[in-house]
């Protein structure tokens, strides 16, 4: 019987070229941009104001989409303290939750006084970057009509996913995933296992 010895390496120990080849490797083969909590995002905003987005689409250059409200003209050019107070009136429930209270890691309670903002249509990240617009409009009322609005969240929304993707799609996620998941690799930068 022959014993065979075969050498592995972690990310930090390949070469420039290897580690070049591994990253290039893992964009063909392995990378794979989930997009599901960024769609459930945009159907959970849509579905709350009223809006239809069509024909998106981002990646690392850039993106595009095109939308419309299902809302009467008076509210889409609705603008200032008027569009203040509709918000306030008609979304108020879905854009604040009540806070939850936590001890020592569990839960304590409900806040009947206390509300929050965060990840509040999905639970997810995204959602604070679809409507970061609005909260800083309820901060700040301005001379924006609902349809600005909306345009701002969405502009703001899919400004923020190219951003995600390029990193998500970098060499440096890269590096640091491989980091963090101990993947070990052959001497030129294939993958071991």
């Amino acid at each position: 019987m022959k014993e065979v010895v075969i050498k592995v390496y972690e990310i930090n120990e390949l070469s420039e070229k290897a580690r070049r080849r591994a990253y290039n490797d893992w964009l063909k083969n392995m990378c794979d941009y989930d997009t599901y909590d960024i769609e459930r995002t945009l159907k959970s905003f849509c579905d709350l104001f009223g809006v239809k987005v069509s024909n998106w689409c981002f990646d690392e250059c850039g993106y595009d989409f095109s939308f419309q409200t299902d809302k009467e003209e008076i509210i889409d050019n609705m603008k200032g303290e008027r569009l203040f107070k509709y918000l306030m009136n008609n979304f108020w429930s879905s854009l604040f939750k009540k806070k939850t209270i936590w001890k020592n890691w569990e839960k304590r309670r409900t806040s009947n006084v206390m509300y929050d903002n965060c990840c509040v249509l999905t639970g997810v990240c995204y959602d604070e970057w679809i409507l970061e617009p609005i909260y800083e409009f309820l901060k700040h009322p301005n001379d924006n009509d609902f349809y600005d609005l909306i345009y701002e969240c969405l502009n703001n929304f899919f400004k923020n996913c190219v951003k995600d993707y390029e990193y998500m799609t970098s060499e440096e996620y890269f590096v640091d995933s491989a980091k963090d998941n101990e993947i070990m690799f052959y001497e030129n930068g294939a993958f071991y296992g």
